[in-house]
């Protein structure tokens, strides 16, 4: 089969007799399992040196080799993508996010993804031979503000580590509509499936997460928001189980008055501040500041012509 292969992977004892693509998901859990489902399907996962299904049995030792047929990137367009640099060494890149970017390559966004801007810049812009920027957390599509990568893949198991072990601290704001208490904690367990939305249910994995209010207006709150573990959409999940969605999330939030809102507002998540060790033993803490378009809803819903006037702002 034609293509580079990029990814390696040898079957151990854990994982003896688990199928395919049981077996990718845990290996690869920055991509989604639809996606691994079509790679197969397309024979880009091989075993042992052959093509495969995505219900095969693994057994201990075999090999599995990922390979990449994606068609060529058109780096005029990746080059256009918007990249806010907030930190940058020889481990680490940290980009302030926008919305409607996706972190990772799925099969509606192979180049339009923040993962293949990265890899442009270190391609083209900062030409670097030895970058193989590599994803260690996750945003969601819509969520904006603080994401960090390891430049290196060498150095990935141990920025990696600080989010597996909650050593990493991650902070976002919420717009939400509703009345929250001031605050506290909510913890709901959670079950993930692929093919549906994110569901509340006793034999759920634990999840828990804290806020607190820093500001009420005309039946919303902007809500600083603490996940204390990370699963998938987990703040979207338990904010809308508590009886306050993040505003304007479709998937999780009632829509029934967003004709009166401006047209193109997505969930009003932000990811705020993020704080994790450094190799050299800096513990670094990142900041970005809130999009315009939440600042500009909040403005709307307080009367306040400037949300710094609110306390809105990383500095209240």
């Amino acid at each position: 089969m034609s293509g580079p292969r990029w990814l390696a992977l040898e079957v151990g004892d854990a994982h003896a007799w688990v199928r395919l693509d049981v077996f990718l998901a845990e290996q690869m859990h920055w991509h989604s399992r639809r996606w691994l489902a079509e790679r197969v399907a397309a024979g880009a996962v091989l075993v042992n040196g052959r093509s495969a299904k995505k219900s095969q049995r693994l057994a201990v030792g075999d090999r599995v080799e990922f390979t990449s047929s994606a068609p060529a990137i058109d780096t005029s367009d990746i080059a256009e993508l918007p990249l806010s640099i907030l930190f940058e060494d020889d481990d680490l890149v940290v980009v302030d996010k926008p919305a409607q970017l996706p972190v990772h390559p799925a099969s509606t966004c192979v180049q339009r993804n923040l993962l293949a801007r990265l890899q442009h810049r270190y391609r083209h812009e900062l030409p670097d031979a030895h970058a193989q920027p590599s994803i260690i957390h996750r945003l969601d599509r819509n969520t904006t503000g603080v994401i960090a990568f390891a430049r290196r893949r060498a150095v990935v198991p141990f920025y990696m580590a600080q989010f597996e072990h909650r050593r990493a601290r991650k902070q976002y704001l919420a717009l939400v509509t509703g009345s929250p208490p001031d605050a506290g904690c909510i913890d709901l367990p959670l079950v993930a499936d692929p093919a549906r939305p994110v569901t509340v249910a006793p034999h759920g994995k634990p999840a828990r997460t804290s806020y607190r209010v820093r500001g009420r207006a005309a039946g919303h709150a902007l809500v600083e928001v603490e996940p204390h573990t990370g699963r998938k959409h987990q703040i979207r999940v338990h904010l809308a189980a508590s009886g306050f969605p993040v505003a304007f999330d479709d998937l999780y939030a009632e829509l029934s008055s967003a004709s009166t809102w401006p047209t193109g507002v997505g969930p009003q998540l932000h990811s705020w501040r993020l704080a994790l060790d450094h190799r050299d033993g800096r513990r670094l803490e990142l900041e970005a500041p809130p999009p315009t378009q939440m600042r500009e809803l909040w403005c709307r819903l307080s009367g306040e012509d400037d949300a710094r006037q609110t306390g809105y702002t990383a500095a209240g």
